[in-house]
């Protein structure tokens, strides 16, 4: 049996105080083994409450009868809350049913009410959210509702309904933060791997922001820097031309201190990976001179060495960091936040279309200037509704219109249908293929 203490840090920058820790009783998915590395915000400022939450922390870590959960009623008689929900999270057995959350601010019609469910499905670029556009009546060129491209746009649940009358609102749900952090740690380790081949910084930093399924690009979220068009991988964008467009309109960034931040990461990454060479040559030096066997041990052990170094958890630590900042850009609605601050839920509802339409963008785009701006790749479901109707039929168009992520978006997807995709198929009336 392992154990494992908690420290406290605090980012520069950053008036809050973290605490750092390997769990003993989660696993880690670089090893398949317990001592899941875990750091969250204490919720103080006060370096000596701090003080007091870690030695609760760490009073639980050396008390192995504490680590299931079914010792958490008796550690929440003992300790401060913060301290059992931190300890605690992610070992509940129940997961988080986010269509729920979407549906206690923002019911669905039923068929009492009138309205189907029809739910969209093929293959990615196929058109489904083409189609979704002529039926809610989204005008192709001021709008652009929801978006379109032929690479993979759609990586969120996506339900909207179209009314008669009344306001438009909308209801997103956030990814948990701890699978941000593990794509996030997948990412850092390709970049390690193309530091470690010297590649450029440009290629590094790709790597770093955008997931080798396409399907968490966080340069979405953090920008890809001072790029020329050549190096815009335009299979990403919008294809329509939205024409004059301030990014200014969407949130209140500081992109110079996030590519700042980026380009950091990429130096730190870069460095770690050095002193790793460096240290594994000088390990074989003298048992293996064939270079070539030195190089693929090298390369073998990266992965599993870097991420038992602070190092490699720092550069992901600084980028979560980076990407949370995001959420404090959304000056309408109500953002809620599970125990530990992490966003759960944002909702909202507006008279105004075009301002309704602009917002929600920020949810769902794809479009290259924008990027630095958009929380798209942390949205695992958005519901909207509204007055949205066609101009080509007189009658009310009562649908609840499903559209998702395209088969084949994730390898899961190419050879069987999901068992999510297979609940939504009996939850619709219909299916548009």
């Amino acid at each position: 049996m392992k154990y494992y203490t908690a420290s406290k840090s605090r980012n520069q920058g950053r008036e809050s105080w973290s605490v750092i820790f390997r769990h003993p009783a989660r696993l880690d998915l670089a090893t398949g083994r317990t001592g899941r590395r875990v750091r969250r915000g204490l919720g103080t400022s006060d370096e000596t409450e701090a003080t007091m939450l870690v030695e609760q922390l760490n009073t639980i870590l050396s008390n192995p009868e504490l680590w299931e959960v079914t010792a958490r009623p008796n550690a929440q008689g003992r300790f401060d809350d913060r301290v059992v929900d931190i300890f605690y999270e992610g070992l509940e057995s129940s997961q988080v049913d986010f269509a729920q959350l979407r549906q206690e601010l923002l019911p669905l019609p039923s068929g009492d009410d009138g309205y189907r469910k029809v739910l969209l499905l093929g293959t990615t670029g196929a058109g489904k959210t083409t189609v979704v556009r002529q039926i809610l009546g989204t005008d192709p060129t001021t709008e652009r509702f929801p978006s379109t491209s032929t690479a993979k746009t759609t990586v969120a649940d996506t339900e909207l309904i179209a009314t008669e009358h009344g306001p438009y609102r909308a209801v997103v749900t956030f990814v948990p933060r701890d699978e941000v952090i593990d794509y996030l740690t997948e990412n850092v380790s390709e970049a390690a791997l193309a530091a470690l081949r010297k590649r450029s910084d440009e290629e590094i930093r790709r790597r770093l922001l955008d997931h080798v399924n396409q399907r968490f690009r966080f340069s979405y979220i953090l920008g890809r820097g001072v790029a020329s068009d050549d190096d815009l991988d335009l299979a990403d964008e919008d294809e329509e031309d939205f024409g004059d467009i301030d990014p200014a309109d969407y949130g209140a960034v500081d992109m110079t201190a996030t590519n700042a931040v980026v380009v950091s990461a990429v130096q730190a990454l870069k460095s770690v990976v050095n002193r790793h060479a460096s240290a594994t040559i000088e390990e074989f030096k003298e048992i293996e001179d064939d270079e070539r066997v030195v190089d693929e041990l090298i390369e073998e052990s990266l992965d599993s060495d870097l991420r038992q170094s602070d190092e490699f958890h720092e550069i992901v630590d600084s980028l979560i960091d980076e990407i949370e900042k995001r959420f404090s850009t959304l000056d309408v609605g109500e953002l809620r936040r599970n125990r530990q601050g992490w966003p759960t839920t944002w909702s909202w509802e507006s008279d105004d279309r075009a301002a309704f339409v602009k917002t929600v963008t920020r949810f769902t785009s794809n479009f290259a200037p924008l990027f630095g701006r958009l929380l798209t790749p942390l949205v695992n479901g958005i519901r909207v509704s509204g007055p949205f109707q066609p101009t080509w039929t007189s009658e009310p168009v009562r649908l609840v219109l499903v559209d998702g992520e395209g088969l084949g978006h994730t390898p899961k997807s190419v050879a069987a249908l999901s068992t999510h995709v297979t609940t939504q198929l009996q939850d619709a009336d219909a299916v548009v293929l």
